[in-house]
């Protein structure tokens, strides 16, 4: 299911019939529907998942996946070598000489 709202984002961001596009994606896995429907219904994770997207709002993030160094937002699926050489900075000390913020 991760995978596919990931994949599918597109499709549902958005949307005021996001639940019923999720519902979807469950009956085309093969989820067990009646126990998924069960846990969005519930709101059990409300709560965590707008303190989570409060965070993230209040944190600068714009969008998945969002990643930071030492402090620094590295936005968006990057290659390992980014990520390396982030690293690598940040150990040296030297991270944010070299960043530059998104225009």
């Amino acid at each position: 299911m991760h995978d596919r709202l990931f994949a599918r984002q597109s499709e549902w961001a958005g949307q005021a019939n996001h639940v019923a596009i999720f519902q979807g994606y469950a009956a085309e896995l093969e989820l067990d529907t009646q126990a998924f429907d069960a846990c969005l219904e519930s709101g059990r994770w409300t709560d965590a998942v707008n303190a989570d997207l409060a965070e993230g709002v209040g944190l600068g993030v714009q969008g998945t996946p969002a990643f930071f160094i030492d402090g620094y937002p590295l936005y968006g699926a990057q290659p390992f070598d980014v990520f390396q050489y982030a690293l690598e900075l940040a150990e040296q000390g030297v991270l944010g000489q070299a960043y530059q913020p998104a225009p």
